[in-house]
């Protein structure tokens, strides 16, 4: 869930209309209302503990609330929420902070994406895992430097580098037919921030220009998949020193990006990745059945305890 509303949904949504596609698989996913919300003034979330292992999301939407100015009795919360032995449904969270003031909707998201400030997804209510496996709702509610600030229910507010955050977060996947992820990837809410991760690599705009401009002159889903892949593929080798940043990755990049594309075009099969981009690089995947559905692999809401 997040405070912010971005233009990802929308284009989603509308590609749906636009293709006769239904909702309804969609649409606990997609619920996006108009924003007016202004960004919260305080620095420090507003820390608020849950009183019992299922209370994370009363928790967190408590302290969303309060850094947009909103008071809200815990108790109350709780009750409204409808807690049970299960935790609290993300789709009921919405409903109370929608009837409480807030201007939210629910997303799913990259989780390369969810710090880029071209997304402006912040503060989101992120759904995590727990050592022990279960889903767990905590608030990031801004970044400074290579540390994100959350609030997490169980503890407390923490501050954690991105990378540690990036592991926590609950991934998840959604099958979409191929033409609807191909239309959503066409646009801005995809462009700009993989635009912007280029640019963190080195690449100079002509470069980058040039790779859009042959992802985007692929109808098929193949070629924009590629280069986030790629990209994503890059960040990591750059992080870890193997790969300076700039004209040796801007190399790498475009050599790995044209080998890709040429495997995935000779065969009409999907791309044996294994042999070239590792399957943990990519965010969006063939799907076998049914026929033209791709699986992205998300940041998502859902429930928490």
């Amino acid at each position: 869930m997040f405070a912010h509303l971005h233009n990802w949904g929308r284009s989603l949504v509308r590609l749906f209309n636009n293709g006769h596609y239904s909702l309804n698989d969609w649409e606990r996913y997609l619920p996006f209302p108009s924003s007016s919300m202004a960004t919260p003034r305080r620095f420090l979330a507003p820390e608020v503990i849950q009183t019992s292992e299922m209370d994370c999301g009363p928790a967190a939407l408590k302290c969303l609330l309060e850094g947009f100015g909103i008071a809200a009795s815990y108790g109350r919360l709780r009750e409204a929420c409808q807690t049970d032995v299960d935790g609290t449904s993300i789709d009921t969270l919405e409903d109370v902070a929608w009837h409480l003031g807030l201007d939210v909707g629910q997303t799913v998201a990259p989780i390369n994406h969810l710090l880029l400030p071209t997304t402006d997804l912040l503060p989101a209510l992120v759904v995590t895992v727990q050592p022990n496996g279960l889903t767990h709702f905590v608030v990031l509610w801004n970044y400074v430097g290579p540390f994100v600030q959350i609030m997490d229910p169980s503890v407390g507010r923490r501050w954690v580098t991105r990378e540690r955050f990036a592991n926590e977060v609950y991934r998840h996947s959604i099958p979409f037919p191929a033409a609807v992820w191909r239309g959503w990837a066409g646009e801005e809410g995809f462009i700009e921030p993989l635009r912007g991760r280029l640019g963190n690599l080195g690449l100079a705009e002509p470069e980058i220009g040039q790779l859009f401009g042959e992802a985007l002159a692929d109808p098929s889903w193949r070629s924009l998949a590629t280069l986030d892949a790629v990209t994503r593929l890059l960040e990591v080798v750059a992080q870890t020193g193997a790969v300076q940043r700039g004209a040796e990755a801007t190399a790498m990049l475009q050599r790995l990006f044209q080998r890709e594309r040429q495997v995935a075009h000779e065969v009409n099969a999907p791309i044996n990745r294994a042999e070239l981009i590792p399957t943990g690089f990519w965010s969006v995947r063939n799907q076998p059945e049914p026929l033209g559905d791709q699986t992205i692999d998300t940041a998502t809401p859902g429930h928490g305890q």
